[in-house]
């Protein structure tokens, strides 16, 4: 069973939520052989796209529509991870029906993942896949996000330990680190 943090109104109601779900925040230690590892770039084969799509954003047409365009486009050349609020995968199916997505599509490319989300802004929070050279492998980089989008912040985490869930190949390691960033473009 899922549990779920309500907000607190309090000036430290972020802590708590980071607190309640350590599993979610907690720093971990770097890969071992950190040295045969590089981050993943923009232009390589990917295997899925992941969008953060709260279902609330469903009422907004423009933003709606766009998100729709994405993942349809998308789900010709990969598959489909999106991440939505508790509840949100019924209407996320129904809407991409809606647009012209057929069934067999959604049942044999769309994946989804509920969580307690703060926003529509994965790629701001969302983790930075990264390559093991020597094996071929991949796991995630996960960055400290915004104090106040906690849920967005765990977001990296639970997506990796789920993807075997997901239908994907199994978990991946996710390597939590104290270092913040507001995501956007990584360089390296």
């Amino acid at each position: 069973t899922k549990r779920h943090h309500a907000k607190s109104l309090k000036a430290d109601g972020n802590d708590d939520i980071r607190w309640y779900f350590v599993q979610n925040y907690a720093i971990t230690v770097k890969p071992a052989n950190i040295a045969n590892v590089r981050p993943m770039v923009e232009w390589e084969p990917m295997k899925a796209l992941v969008l953060q799509w709260p279902s609330g954003y469903l009422g907004n047409q423009s933003a709606s529509k766009t998100m729709l365009d994405i993942a349809k486009n998308a789900s010709e050349v990969a598959n489909v991870i999106i991440v939505t609020d508790p509840g949100g995968t019924s209407k996320t199916k129904n809407a991409l029906l809606g647009n012209g997505v057929s069934q067999n599509t959604i049942n044999n490319k769309f994946f989804f993942q509920e969580t307690v989300l703060d926003s529509i802004w994965f790629i701001d929070s969302g983790p930075l896949p990264i390559v093991d050279k020597q094996k071929n492998t991949f796991a995630f980089a996960d960055f400290r996000y915004y104090h106040e989008r906690p849920y967005d912040d765990g977001v990296p985490t639970i997506l990796g330990r789920n993807l075997g869930d997901l239908g994907f190949s199994g978990p991946t390691a996710t390597y939590r680190m104290p270092v913040n960033t507001e995501g956007g473009t990584f360089q390296g």
